[in-house]
């Protein structure tokens, strides 16, 4: 068995100096943090930005990353928006506008991946902070347990496949056909149904009959079966009058 007392003999100072490299390194990451807060605090309001055609020929996608260009610092969705208004590249500060950015920011995230999403609503472009940095910033967003967005998609996207699988299903229930008893009655006035002999107003009654919850608050949900064929249904059974 060889003597391993010459390698531990080597390894221990290098042990040594690196926990002092390691400690110095954090104490340069908290300095580098709290000058960029510092930083963030002094920065310009966004109505005090020179206002110049700095969007022009972008996509709203690249606008977004652009606008932390300008403004310097991490941005929420709002201010994102409130830059774009002042600037000309987007018409007003609605809901419906604000919605279109977040989708943006997404879209420039996955497709780019030159900005991130570091908590609390901020988005910072990648190019300010180093991988460490950022790995540290994002570990936890809103309380996702240490996933990032793009992971926690992925298991969002596992767990539908799975409910799929067990023959659950996503979306919004059928009024008739996602409803045991009142695909059952369905099925009694099957050649009603399909011959023109019941109206929907009265097919919509007999539903109601066997299942009033939840209840059938248009007509118009049989006339949209109706469009499609009745899906679901097979006129192979009995006539009830």
């Amino acid at each position: 068995m060889s003597d391993n007392s010459s390698y531990l003999t080597l390894l221990q100072p290098l042990l040594e100096k690196e926990k002092k490299l390691s400690i110095e390194l954090d104490a340069v990451r908290t300095a580098i943090s709290a000058l960029r807060s510092a930083a963030d605090a002094n920065a310009p309001a966004l109505s005090d930005l020179a206002v110049h055609n700095v969007f022009d020929g972008m996509r709203l996608p690249e606008m977004t990353s652009k606008a932390m260009q300008v403004a310097g610092r991490a941005l929420v969705s709002r201010e994102i928006l409130e830059l774009l208004v002042q600037h000309g590249a987007a018409e007003d500060d609605s809901e419906a506008s604000l919605t279109k950015v977040q989708h943006a920011l997404n879209r420039r995230s996955d497709d780019v991946g030159d900005i991130a999403h570091v908590g609390d609503g901020k988005w910072v472009l990648r190019e300010w902070y180093t991988d460490k940095e950022l790995q540290d910033l994002t570990s936890k967003i809103d309380g996702a347990n240490a996933r990032d967005r793009k992971e926690h998609k992925k298991r969002t996207k596992e767990g539908i496949a799975a409910l799929k699988a067990r023959g659950g299903k996503m979306g919004k229930m059928h009024f008739v056909k996602d409803h045991p008893l009142r695909l059952a009655r369905a099925r009694e006035l099957a050649d009603l149904v399909f011959s023109g002999g019941i109206t929907g107003k009265q097919f919509v009654a007999e539903m109601h009959k066997v299942q009033s919850d939840p209840v059938i608050k248009s007509v118009q949900s049989y006339y949209n079966w109706k469009a499609q064929g009745f899906e679901g249904l097979e006129p192979k059974v009995r006539l009830v009058r």
